[in-house]
């Protein structure tokens, strides 16, 4: 956060394809949040490794380690309000 480019405001993303720049007129973009739903569970297996493997390694058992996991999730909606309010460049280098 915090780049532009000639002073516009300019927001890196995965989303996209490489060589595709996409112009947004913020203001005519609506955002409709869900809010956030949080859940736990102390019956599951776990594997605590950044890279995991086949098979796995390194599983805890949340029931035999007296465990709490908690999933946290945040649903929300976007739409564009027009079609004008987007356009795409593509083959950018």
């Amino acid at each position: 956060m915090g780049a532009t480019i000639l002073g516009i405001p300019a927001l890196p993303t995965d989303g996209l394809p490489a060589a595709v720049l996409a112009l947004v007129d913020a203001n005519s973009i609506a955002i409709a949040d869900a809010g956030v739903t949080v859940r736990q569970s102390s019956q599951g297996t776990v594997q605590l490794d950044g890279a995991p493997g086949t098979p796995p390694t390194g599983v805890h058992s949340l029931f035999q380690e007296n465990l709490v996991a908690m999933l946290v999730e945040r649903s929300f909606a976007v739409q564009s309000l027009s079609s004008s309010s987007r356009a795409y460049i593509t083959n950018v280098t």
